[in-house]
């Protein structure tokens, strides 16, 4: 698969209909121009307005799916692409498997670390086997939850 070439993009065209299929003798079969301007194409939305006005709360995304499917991957792409554009980033993972680690190419701790200097890119792989634990006994082995006094 080395010899694919693939380059980006900045818009893609709509499928052709049947009649532009059959085509118009002028451009040749199926051929066509387009009248497209950057006017035609669908502005990118600031998700800062997004909001209701006076609302400041932070976006989430999370990828779900079954095993092999690209979760991993989409979340550090996504993840690298949201703090390259100047967004305080963090990505999580509970992949037991620390994929996330051998995404990014660098050992990623339970507690959200900066993982890069260059732009604000964050990142944890929480131990879920671990997390459970805390959760039930706290990280002291506390039987009430890690919830002290409140318990």
């Amino acid at each position: 698969m080395d010899d694919i070439d693939v380059e980006p993009v900045d818009r893609v065209e709509e499928p052709e209909s049947d009649e532009d299929a059959a085509g118009d003798g002028e451009h040749g079969a199926g051929g066509h121009e387009t009248d497209a301007t950057d006017a035609d194409l669908p502005a990118e939305t600031d998700a800062a307005t997004a909001l209701p006005e006076g609302v400041d709360a932070p976006e989430y995304v999370l990828y779900g799916g079954k095993g092999g499917v690209g979760k991993t991957t989409m979340a550090a792409a996504t993840g690298l692409s949201s703090a390259a554009g100047g967004v305080r980033t963090l990505v999580v993972s509970t992949d037991p498997a620390h994929s996330l680690s051998d995404t990014y190419e660098t050992d990623i701790p339970a507690e959200p670390t900066r993982i890069r200097e260059d732009i604000p890119l964050f990142a944890a792989e929480i131990d879920p086997d671990d997390a459970m634990e805390e959760g039930m006994f706290g990280a002291d082995g506390d039987p009430l939850g890690g919830m002290g006094e409140m318990g």
